[in-house]
């Protein structure tokens, strides 16, 4: 209910700005905003970016794969191999899901060299910005 509440007053702030709204979030908070997403509690933004989503539990676990293929929006999943095991365990199931939902606007991308907590932001900020020339913003 509190990620609710502050994606809430996010998306008020964004409106009062021009361009585009895209949320990057990470870990636990990342699974929660695709389900608020896909359940249509929160507004969707433009577009979305998770990094090593998971929830350290194997029922919502499972399920965070069909709710990033039912968001409304395109998403950027990013991984690395440094990931926890509960994120890794979902990897596959993410990507399938997306391509059997027919979620043109996904993308997987997975980050090579040192973990995601020593990975330089310059290097998760270039596959974002990649990503974002590729659907022409």
């Amino acid at each position: 209910q509190r990620l609710t509440l502050i994606m809430q007053a996010a998306l008020q702030k964004a409106k009062e700005y021009p361009g585009f709204v895209l949320v990057i979030a990470q870990g636990t908070s990342a699974a929660t905003l695709s389900q608020l997403y896909a359940e249509q509690k929160v507004a969707a933004p433009d577009a979305l970016v998770v990094i090593s989503p998971y929830w350290p539990d194997r029922k919502f676990n499972n399920q965070l794969a069909s709710f990033l293929a039912s968001t409304p929006m395109p998403v950027l999943d990013i991984y690395s191999k440094w990931d926890n095991s509960w994120s890794q365990a979902s990897t596959k199931a993410r990507k399938v899901a997306a391509i059997r939902a027919l979620k043109l606007q996904y993308r997987q991308r997975e980050i090579n060299g040192v973990g995601l907590v020593q990975q330089p932001a310059s290097y998760v900020s270039k596959e974002i910005y990649g990503w974002l020339s590729h659907m022409g913003w």
